[in-house]
């Protein structure tokens, strides 16, 4: 009995297609999603997705390692601000970050510490990923 109405369903769809494949809108409708689908697999899969990199100029107090532990971004620690910059130039980071000194100081005393970030502003990669 199950069988009868599994063969009744099947024979019902494909007379409903061949009648309807004539109709170019119910092919539309069922082609769009698959080809929207495939178009966006193969424009996300080459995409780099990889974890932006920051080279981090100072300690900072142990803030760089603080920052170091994090998921989201992968810290670079660098002597000065001009290996940085040579990093940021060849694209191996995507900015550098300078901590004060005297970062957890300012912290303790309730002021407010400078953070400098240098992007590479030409690169629009580097401006999303920071």
């Amino acid at each position: 009995m199950v069988l009868t109405k599994t063969s009744n369903i099947g024979a019902l769809l494909r007379k409903d297609l061949l009648e309807n494949s004539k109709n170019r809108t119910i092919i539309i409708v069922f082609l769009t999603p698959v080809i929207l689908s495939l178009i966006l697999t193969l424009s996300f899969r080459f995409k780099d997705f990889r974890t932006p990199q920051i080279a981090a100029v100072g300690e900072g107090g142990g803030f760089r390692d603080f920052l170091s532990g994090s998921r989201a971004l992968r810290i670079i620690p660098v002597r000065d601000k001009e290996e940085g910059m040579n990093l940021l130039r060849d694209g191996r980071v995507s900015a550098i970050l300078l901590l004060p000194e005297d970062f957890r100081e300012q912290i303790q005393r309730k002021k407010k510490p400078t953070l400098e970030m240098v992007v590479d502003e030409s690169s629009v990669t580097s401006s999303v990923r920071v």
